[in-house]
């Protein structure tokens, strides 16, 4: 948590992950600020369908139904917000009603793109 955010909801659904998330929020003292679900987000996305963010990152495993996750995900990003989403090196980028792609950034076998809310 840096640069002016104030509050982070970071969603894992697998046990180890999660319990290793909380390991470093609570060793950096970021547990007012933090708050971690273990859960799946697209459950959490249908309990909070008016919570919106300035930024959303999704970083998923890539077979299970990208595309989709990303629809139901983008809703939670604000006017103006940012999408981040990871993505295999050779998968197409994805049209988005309502964003607009900034920047695409390939690290090894792995590409971030970013999405703007244009609305």
């Amino acid at each position: 948590v840096s640069r002016g955010v104030k509050h982070v909801v970071a969603i894992d659904r697998d046990k180890q992950a999660y319990k290793i998330i909380v390991e470093n929020i609570n060793a950096l003292g970021l547990e007012d600020q933090v708050e971690v679900i273990h859960g799946n987000a697209l459950g959490w996305s249908n309990n909070h369908q008016s919570q919106t963010f300035d930024l959303v990152m999704l970083d998923q495993p890539y077979d299970k139904g990208l595309y989709k996750t990303l629809i139901k995900l983008s809703k939670h990003v604000a006017s103006k917000g940012l999408l981040i989403v990871s993505l295999p090196a050779d998968e197409e980028n994805f049209k988005l009603p309502e964003f607009e792609t900034v920047i695409k950034k390939s690290y090894g076998d792995a590409r971030l793109a970013f999405y703007r809310r244009i609305s």
